[in-house]
Order: C-alpha cells, then sequence, then structure tokens
C-alpha cells in the first residue's frame, strides 16, 4: 500500500466480499476507480454475471480485474469477459486462440485423458464459452507460488536437493 501511495498516488482500501451479491453491494458503496474481485469459487456463472453487468453498467470508466478462483487453463468465468477489464489467470493458454476450441471436460489436458486415455469423465466439465472479441481481456496474473510465505517454504531446505541457489539460478533466467 506504502509504495503504491508514494510512487502512484493510489489509495487501496480492501474490502471483504466473497459472495458476487456481497462484491455488488461493496461497489454501490464505495466509487473506486479500480476494483479486484475474488470470488469464492462456489459460484455459478450467472450469479456472477447478474451481479458483474449491473457494476460496470453503473459506472463503465470504473476498471474491473476478475482475479478468477479457478487455477487451471478452463473457467467457468468467461460469460464475465464483456463485462469486465481484465480476467487473470494463473494458468491460461499461450495461444488464446485455443479458448475458442471445444475440449471434453473443458481443458486441454481432460481432452486427452478422455481420447487417448479412455478415461471416463462422468460429464464433469469446467469450461465456459469464450466470446472471440474479449480474448485479449485473459491474462497470466496470480500465483500461490509468488506470495511470500509461499517462497520463504520454498527456499528452507528440507532434506531434498532444492536448495535456495537453485531459486536464485531460476529466477536468474
Amino acid at each position: 500500500r506504502r509504495q503504491l501511495k508514494q510512487q502512484f498516488g493510489l489509495e487501496i482500501e480492501t474490502q471483504l466480499a466473497e459472495t458476487f451479491s456481497q462484491i455488488a453491494e461493496v461497489c454501490q458503496k464505495y466509487q473506486s476507480e479500480i476494483v479486484f474481485i475474488i470470488p469464492f469459487w462456489q459460484e455459478s456463472a450467472m450469479v456472477a454475471q447478474n451481479a458483474i453487468a449491473p457494476i460496470k453498467q453503473a459506472n463503465p470508466q470504473r476498471k474491473l480485474i476478475f482475479i478468477d478462483p479457478w487455477a487451471q487453463a478452463s473457467s467457468r468465468y468467461f460469460n464475465l469477459l464483456p463485462y469486465i477489464d481484465l480476467l487473470l489467470k494463473r494458468q491460461r493458454y499461450q495461444n488464446l486462440e485455443k479458448y475458442q476450441e471445444k475440449f471434453l471436460g473443458g481443458t486441454m489436458f481432460t481432452d486427452f485423458l478422455a481420447k487417448e486415455q479412455n478415461y471416463d469423465l462422468a460429464g464433469w466439465d469446467v469450461s465456459s464459452e469464450v466470446p472471440a472479441a474479449y480474448l485479449h481481456r485473459i491474462s497470466s496474473g496470480w500465483n500461490l507460488g509468488t506470495a511470500k510465505k509461499f517462497r520463504k517454504q520454498l527456499e528452507k531446505p528440507r532434506g531434498f536437493s532444492f536448495s535456495p541457489s537453485v531459486l536464485s539460478r531460476i529466477e536468474a533466467e
């Protein structure tokens, strides 16, 4: 917070809002310029859209950054792309055009398992339509491995050959 205020003059305020209805309520109450939305992963895509679309319509200049709770490249929340400015993923396809393809189960990996290994997905699917006009809004942007507490855990030698010097070399690359 301090660094963002010093460098960019940004005021940061955090509001706890886990459900989309709570997120909508907070966005109505506070008129911020940028909102980072980090929802609970079990909310439905339609509930999300019904909450997020009016937020953007009420204040089109407000930047909405959606941090997708789904770690894999797919998501249940691609229907939000027309209403948000950026959708940050932990993992995404390098070639964004891959999001226009249909994969069994919703990902390249599940598609491979079903087709090549004859794995029965039993209807399991984590896909959603990606409007082609909004592909550019999907970006890599978060990873638990970059959090300070996880880095500290990785840097502690625990009887295996992965040492802090290895991390330093990886960071240098």
